[in-house]
């Protein structure tokens, strides 16, 4: 390097540090139970669906992979035999509440629906489909099975500081009375009893990393790809010497 030039662009070293990068915090999927509280908390804060949610939105591998094993899950649709895409509810199709039941299961690895029993009680009325991030648990009794749950609760804000609650019964053919549920989730050994692993478990951490590395390159190209640099010089060197380095 000519030492000639460095002293006519007055040219120095410096550091520059880039705006403060976001990061996306690592949730475990446990369980935990609150004095307080009559629902069995889904992760330490309660949050950890709303955090899956996050990850898909900030992992582009994770949000394609997820939308491809929807849509070959999904296929043509479904429809019941010499009926045809009957309507389940006022709003919907089996294949549109299908779609939304295969997309909760690999995203979450369960899914929920509310069941309507007809006047007489004779027959199922409509299902509805119930985001499966929305739902918790009744907290349990010692030694309950995980298929034996009396209630589970809905709310689509747990954060909010006055939340709306509605609380569903069990799905029961016996007692067709009340708000009704059915709730399913996927069997994979775990410490959780209540609530499922994902399908998807063991790639979290990748996908956090994938998200990370996009948001370092944004931040990045935010301070127009100036490093974050920091010089160490060994010894004591005159000023001269530093200028030159």
């Amino acid at each position: 390097m000519n030492m000639d030039n460095i002293k006519k662009n007055n040219f120095s070293s410096y550091n520059l540090a880039p705006g403060d990068m976001y990061r996306l915090d690592i949730r475990e999927n446990v369980e935990r139970s609150r004095k307080q509280d009559d629902w069995l908390w889904w992760g330490d804060v309660n949050d950890y669906p709303q955090f899956v949610l996050e990850l898909m939105e900030k992992s582009a591998t994770l949000a394609v992979c997820l939308n491809s094993k929807i849509t070959i899950g999904y296929g043509k649709g479904v429809e019941i035999k010499d009926k045809g895409n009957v309507l389940v509810n006022r709003y919907e199709t089996i294949s549109e509440l299908y779609y939304k039941l295969l997309s909760d299961l690999w995203i979450f690895g369960g899914f929920a629906c509310e069941i309507i029993w007809s006047k007489d009680g004779t027959s199922i009325e409509s299902i509805y489909h119930l985001p499966f991030q929305n739902i918790r648990v009744k907290k349990p009794y010692e030694e309950q099975h995980d298929r034996d749950v009396e209630y589970y609760y809905y709310c689509e804000n747990w954060k909010a500081q006055r939340k709306v609650i509605t609380r569903f019964d069990s799905l029961n053919p016996v007692d067709r009375n009340g708000r009704q549920i059915y709730y399913w989730k996927n069997y994979t050994p775990s410490n959780n009893k209540f609530y499922p692993l994902l399908p998807w478990q063991s790639g979290v951490n990748s996908a956090v990393l994938e998200s990370e590395i996009w948001e370092f390159h944004k931040t990045n190209l935010a301070t127009s790809l100036l490093p974050n640099l920091n010089v160490s010089l060994i010894g004591s060197p005159t000023p001269q010497a530093k200028d030159a380095i």
